[in-house]
């Protein structure tokens, strides 16, 4: 099962609900998050968060990196 999490700029992390086949940046829009407010990493690894796609077994972490006023 993937997992999203989303860790804030105060240092506070919440886990997002995504679903496999679905685009990244489709999970940010339903969460109210701007892509370019964040740096993503799948697996591990630095990813782009316009072309990644959740995959069943991923654990993608979202960090903010720009100050929004973000309701998560």
């Amino acid at each position: 099962m993937a997992s999203v999490f989303f860790r804030t700029k105060l240092g506070t992390t919440e886990e997002l609900a995504a679903a496999p086949g679905q685009p990244l940046t489709d999970v940010l829009r339903r969460h109210g998050i701007p892509p370019n407010a964040v740096l993503t990493w799948r697996n591990g690894a630095i990813v782009a968060e316009d072309i990644t796609v959740v995959e069943p077994d991923d654990v993608i972490e979202l960090r903010q990196v720009r100050h929004y006023d973000l309701d998560v």
